[in-house]
């Protein structure tokens, strides 16, 4: 029981962090450039450069709702929006002819990007939420499938 219990803290624990990492790290390094430059910063494309850490965050907090049989379906559903925002990011770019920086990115296909881009900081901000306060070990309300 006491080995269970670790693990499933283990992976709360490492889940959540990969997923907030990147936003604490967008909140540091705009305060301090803030400070510096004496204008408000925001990098709004750190979190879509950290995206491994968000994915590999949530299939972790996936891997400990899948093994306790537990809220599994908010967390597909945060996943499969991360994964088609994320894909939207990638692809619109590409296909529009403004991702390698030869022509300037205006227009529609760069708003819709943007837009994307939007839904997936929300979506990956949102699944760190949800794991800090819907997913804790503590609070989990087990299935009659979960043996301990």
């Amino acid at each position: 029981m006491l080995n269970r219990m670790w693990v499933r803290q283990t992976l709360w624990i490492v889940g959540t962090g990969l997923i907030l990492l990147p936003y604490a790290f967008l909140i540091v390094i705009s305060v301090v450039f803030s400070i510096q430059q004496a204008q408000f910063l925001f990098d709004y494309l750190l979190p879509a450069e950290f995206s491994f850490l968000i994915f590999g965050g949530v299939l972790l907090l996936g891997l400990l709702c899948f093994r306790d049989h537990v809220q599994m379906k908010r967390l597909v559903i945060l996943l499969r929006i991360l994964a088609l925002s994320f894909f939207a990011i990638v692809v619109i770019p590409q296909l529009a002819g403004f991702a390698h920086g030869d022509t300037e990115p205006t227009g529609f296909w760069f708003i819709v990007t943007n837009i994307f881009l939007v839904i997936f900081d929300l979506t990956g901000l949102g699944a760190g939420l949800y794991a800090l306060f819907g997913i804790h070990p503590h609070h989990i309300v087990y299935t009659k499938k979960m043996v301990d």
